[in-house]
Protein backbone atom coordinates (compact mmCIF):
# COMPACT_ATOMS: atom_id res chain seq x y z
CA UNK A 1 0.00 0.00 0.00
CA UNK A 2 1.19 3.37 -1.28
CA UNK A 3 0.55 6.49 1.55
CA UNK A 4 1.04 9.96 -0.42
CA UNK A 5 3.25 12.33 0.90
CA UNK A 6 0.30 14.59 2.17
CA UNK A 7 -1.29 12.35 3.74
CA UNK A 8 1.54 11.93 6.01
CA UNK A 9 2.10 15.60 6.83
CA UNK A 10 -1.90 15.70 7.73
CA UNK A 11 -1.30 12.85 9.53
CA UNK A 12 1.20 14.55 11.82
CA UNK A 13 -0.33 17.88 11.27
CA UNK A 14 -3.31 16.65 13.03
CA UNK A 15 -1.51 14.70 15.98
CA UNK A 16 0.65 17.99 16.74
CA UNK A 17 -2.72 19.68 17.16
CA UNK A 18 -3.88 17.52 19.33
CA UNK A 19 -0.75 17.24 21.03
CA UNK A 20 -0.51 21.16 21.57
CA UNK A 21 -4.28 21.20 22.51
CA UNK A 22 -3.70 19.11 24.68
CA UNK A 23 -6.64 16.63 23.48
CA UNK A 24 -6.41 13.07 24.14
CA UNK A 25 -6.14 11.06 20.62
CA UNK A 26 -8.68 8.59 22.02
CA UNK A 27 -11.08 11.49 21.44
CA UNK A 28 -9.94 12.10 17.51
CA UNK A 29 -11.84 8.98 15.74
CA UNK A 30 -15.11 9.37 18.13
CA UNK A 31 -16.05 12.27 17.29
CA UNK A 32 -14.70 12.38 13.91
CA UNK A 33 -17.21 9.14 13.40
CA UNK A 34 -20.15 10.59 15.38
CA UNK A 35 -20.45 13.83 13.18
CA UNK A 36 -19.81 12.03 10.01
CA UNK A 37 -22.34 9.69 10.57
CA UNK A 38 -25.01 12.12 11.84
CA UNK A 39 -25.32 9.92 15.57
CA UNK A 40 -24.83 13.35 17.10
CA UNK A 41 -27.86 14.15 19.10
CA UNK A 42 -29.00 16.39 21.71
CA UNK A 43 -31.51 16.13 24.76
CA UNK A 44 -35.30 17.03 23.91
CA UNK A 45 -36.42 20.32 23.29
CA UNK A 46 -32.16 20.96 22.26
CA UNK A 47 -30.42 21.00 18.86
CA UNK A 48 -26.62 20.67 18.24
CA UNK A 49 -25.53 24.09 17.92
CA UNK A 50 -21.36 23.11 17.21
CA UNK A 51 -19.08 20.51 17.73
CA UNK A 52 -16.03 20.08 19.23
CA UNK A 53 -13.22 17.31 18.24
CA UNK A 54 -12.63 17.26 22.14
CA UNK A 55 -15.99 18.11 24.13
CA UNK A 56 -18.48 16.46 21.14
CA UNK A 57 -21.40 18.05 19.96
CA UNK A 58 -22.46 21.50 22.01
CA UNK A 59 -26.31 21.21 22.35
CA UNK A 60 -28.49 24.51 23.18
CA UNK A 61 -32.03 25.01 23.79
CA UNK A 62 -34.26 26.83 21.59
CA UNK A 63 -37.37 28.85 23.56
CA UNK A 64 -39.26 27.81 20.99
CA UNK A 65 -40.34 25.92 18.03
CA UNK A 66 -38.29 27.75 15.09
CA UNK A 67 -40.30 30.34 13.17
CA UNK A 68 -40.82 29.88 9.24
CA UNK A 69 -41.09 31.09 5.79
CA UNK A 70 -40.61 30.78 2.12
CA UNK A 71 -38.36 32.79 -0.21
CA UNK A 72 -39.91 33.76 -3.15
CA UNK A 73 -37.46 32.29 -6.49
CA UNK A 74 -34.29 33.58 -6.14
CA UNK A 75 -33.30 34.03 -9.95
CA UNK A 76 -29.91 32.56 -10.63
CA UNK A 77 -27.24 34.96 -13.00
CA UNK A 78 -23.69 34.52 -13.76
CA UNK A 79 -21.89 34.96 -10.98
CA UNK A 80 -18.19 35.35 -10.14
CA UNK A 81 -16.13 34.00 -7.62
CA UNK A 82 -17.79 35.34 -3.97
CA UNK A 83 -20.65 36.40 -5.74
CA UNK A 84 -24.03 36.08 -4.39
CA UNK A 85 -28.02 36.04 -5.52
CA UNK A 86 -29.91 37.38 -2.64
CA UNK A 87 -33.95 36.90 -1.31
CA UNK A 88 -35.43 38.04 1.50
CA UNK A 89 -38.48 36.34 3.85
CA UNK A 90 -40.77 37.81 6.43
CA UNK A 91 -40.40 35.76 9.26
CA UNK A 92 -42.29 37.65 11.97
CA UNK A 93 -40.97 37.24 15.21
CA UNK A 94 -37.32 36.61 13.78
CA UNK A 95 -34.35 38.71 16.39
CA UNK A 96 -31.35 40.15 14.29
CA UNK A 97 -28.48 37.66 15.16
CA UNK A 98 -30.70 34.22 15.28
CA UNK A 99 -29.52 31.14 13.89
CA UNK A 100 -31.17 30.65 10.43
CA UNK A 101 -30.84 27.49 7.57
CA UNK A 102 -32.48 27.83 4.50
CA UNK A 103 -32.76 24.55 1.86
CA UNK A 104 -34.22 24.93 -1.54
CA UNK A 105 -37.87 24.01 -1.62
CA UNK A 106 -37.83 21.24 -4.38
CA UNK A 107 -35.45 19.59 -2.07
CA UNK A 108 -32.63 19.57 -4.45
CA UNK A 109 -28.64 20.38 -3.07
CA UNK A 110 -27.02 23.64 -3.66
CA UNK A 111 -25.61 24.03 -7.65
CA UNK A 112 -22.40 23.04 -8.23
CA UNK A 113 -20.16 25.65 -7.37
CA UNK A 114 -22.50 27.54 -4.24
CA UNK A 115 -23.14 27.51 -0.91
CA UNK A 116 -26.29 28.65 0.85
CA UNK A 117 -26.04 30.98 3.26
CA UNK A 118 -28.69 32.80 5.54
CA UNK A 119 -28.97 35.09 8.15
CA UNK A 120 -31.43 37.19 9.93
CA UNK A 121 -29.43 40.64 9.48
CA UNK A 122 -32.67 43.15 10.67
CA UNK A 123 -36.14 42.05 12.77
CA UNK A 124 -38.85 39.97 10.93
CA UNK A 125 -36.12 39.70 7.80
CA UNK A 126 -34.19 36.64 6.50
CA UNK A 127 -31.92 37.16 3.78
CA UNK A 128 -30.92 33.89 1.95
CA UNK A 129 -27.51 34.15 0.16
CA UNK A 130 -26.85 31.63 -2.95
CA UNK A 131 -22.66 32.62 -2.82
CA UNK A 132 -20.68 31.61 -6.33
CA UNK A 133 -17.20 29.25 -5.00
CA UNK A 134 -16.33 29.51 -8.74
CA UNK A 135 -17.83 31.07 -11.58
CA UNK A 136 -20.94 29.86 -12.83
CA UNK A 137 -24.96 30.68 -13.02
CA UNK A 138 -26.86 29.05 -10.20
CA UNK A 139 -30.34 27.30 -10.71
CA UNK A 140 -33.69 29.75 -9.91
CA UNK A 141 -34.98 28.22 -6.38
CA UNK A 142 -37.57 28.92 -4.25
CA UNK A 143 -36.01 28.26 -0.20
CA UNK A 144 -37.62 27.01 2.82
CA UNK A 145 -36.02 29.26 5.77
CA UNK A 146 -36.08 28.12 9.37
CA UNK A 147 -34.75 30.63 12.35
CA UNK A 148 -34.14 29.42 15.44
CA UNK A 149 -34.19 32.90 17.72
Amino acid sequence: MRISRSVIILTVAVVALAAILSIPSKHLPNAKTAYASGQVSCPAGQAVVGMAINTGPSCAAFASAPLTGVTGTITGTLLAVGGSNTGNVTITGAVVGSNCVANATDGTPASTGTFIDCNVGSANTATVRIVAFVIGTPASKAYNVKVFN
